[in-house]
């Protein structure tokens, strides 16, 4: 059987730019879909996630560069709040400004958040809230 893609193009990661001859950039879906993955399945503390965005967003992908990503975690650094979280939205606002901080922000924290949540009332710590509609 025959491929119809051209030999060495099978993923996006090699895809080159018509401009910089590396990797083409990533849509916004690709980045968000990255961060929801990173955000369900990373394992470790902020030291570790920014380690495996790192390894990644600049060394496997190509999707930023070292310097953008050593600034990111250098701002990261001076703000509070945990480290890998102000790497993630330092990604976003990268790909789109400030319309790119939310949701970034959303997908890589949000589900952290809910597992959290869960097993709090799960273990009888939190109870669930009854919302009234009249």
């Amino acid at each position: 059987m025959t491929s119809n893609t051209p030999e060495g193009e099978g993923t996006a990661h090699t895809i080159k730019s018509p401009h910089s001859g590396g990797p083409a950039p990533p849509g916004f879906a690709s980045v968000l879909r990255y961060f929801l993955r990173l955000g369900t399945l990373g394992f470790g503390g902020p030291i570790a996630v920014v380690g495996y965005m790192q390894r990644d967003l600049v060394q496997a992908c190509g999707w930023i560069s070292k310097q953008d990503f050593l600034d990111g975690v250098a701002l990261g650094q001076t703000m509070p709040g945990p480290l890998a979280a102000q790497v993630a939205r330092w990604v976003g606002y990268l790909k789109r400004a400030c319309a790119g901080l939310l949701p970034v922000d959303a997908v890589a924290v949000c589900p952290c958040c809910a597992s959290r949540g869960q097993a709090a009332v799960r273990r009888g710590y939190l109870r669930p809230v009854a919302v009234n509609a009249g």
